[in-house]
């Protein structure tokens, strides 16, 4: 499957259209080199929220897989996407467009959101003897040569995670189902673009044809811990649910960025790269999400809606599933 990365394509498309005249200057290699970053922060926590609405189940407690008879267990594909305000990025970059004086007429426009999206194939089963279940999912995406009138790129990503849910409360008729559970995600994301323009143009005293060159690199490599409480009860065919998830994040992300000129026979270059991690957990980080949705049961398919919202981030963030339960 391929996942559809339209948010870090915009992102680094809108760096790009800036290596069309040369960016050697520290004023705009401060600026990019600081646009960069924050995109890079910016992005770890999009991916924070959609990675963890990737295995939602709307049942607290599915049930034991033994004893029981049929034994519970579910597999199936789910769908997020979260909400980004691009706001902070446009202003970035039409700030370094107004330092370079308009030489280039760039023409530099960008919805105010777009959606971060990702998908993964997931599965759980149930306890054995206690009254708790397991859950897992995934999700692979390696896509090279995507082109562009002037631009290329590459995406490199995987995600794992797992969870395991106690239930204190198993629920009957009249009453809920409550559950506790931690989970851990890893996920590995690595995003390569490069762009070539040649331009009629100035440079060090030389009027003429002019080859410019930019490429931009961005790594995450995150680790996600969570703790969750979570109620549901099922109506006739409706499983309406909510919960509550604390979010600890450990990540090592960076970003390269270099830039080149040929000009009258002469090739000048630059790079600049940067390491934004976190250096382990940290506790004064810790996020909080609340989640509600519901399901809806037909036969042995389960299809399910998620919203949820992270009050510190105000990031929104949706999911979809459909699976095949016992």
């Amino acid at each position: 499957m391929k996942k559809n990365n339209i948010i870090f394509i915009s992102t680094f498309i809108l760096i790009f259209s800036l290596c069309s005249v040369p960016l050697f200057s520290d004023d705009l290699t401060s600026a990019i080199s600081s646009s960069l970053e924050e995109t890079t922060k910016s992005i770890s926590n999009d991916t924070v929220e959609n990675t963890t609405q990737l295995n939602v189940c709307p049942d607290a407690y599915i049930g034991n897989f033994f004893p029981s008879v049929p034994p519970h267990f579910l597999i199936g594909l789910s769908a997020s996407g979260t909400f980004i305000d691009t706001g902070d990025l446009s202003d970035a970059v039409k700030s370094i467009i107004s330092q370079m004086g308009g030489t280039n007429s760039i023409d530099f426009s960008l919805p105010g959101t777009l959606v971060l999206p990702a998908y993964s194939l997931n599965a759980r089963i149930g306890g054995f003897f206690l009254p708790f279940d397991i859950g897992v999912f995934g999700s692979f995406a390696n896509v090279q040569n995507l082109n562009f009138t002037d631009y290329s790129a590459s995406v490199n990503e995987f995600t794992f995670g797992a969870d395991v849910r106690y239930a204190v409360l198993e629920g009957n008729i009249i009453l809920p189902k409550i559950s506790l559970g931690l989970g851990y995600i890893y996920t590995h994301q690595s995003f390569d673009f490069s762009v070539s323009k040649s331009y009629s143009g100035t440079y060090e005293g030389y009027t003429g044809s002019i080859d410019s060159s930019s490429s931009v690199g961005l790594t995450l490599n995150m680790n996600i811990l969570y703790l969750q409480a979570q109620i549901s009860k099922k109506l006739l065919f409706f499983v309406p649910y909510a919960g509550v998830r604390e979010v600890l994040v450990s990540n090592n992300n960076s970003y390269e960025y270099s830039s080149t000129v040929n000009a009258n026979g002469t090739a000048d270059s630059y790079g600049v790269s940067g390491d934004v991690s976190s250096n382990g957990f940290d506790f004064a980080d810790l996020q909080t999400q609340l989640f509600a949705g519901i399901g809806f049961n037909a036969l042995f398919t389960q299809f399910t809606a998620n919203a949820c919202w992270n009050p510190r981030t105000n990031l929104w963030s949706a999911s979809l599933s459909s699976v095949f339960r016992m």
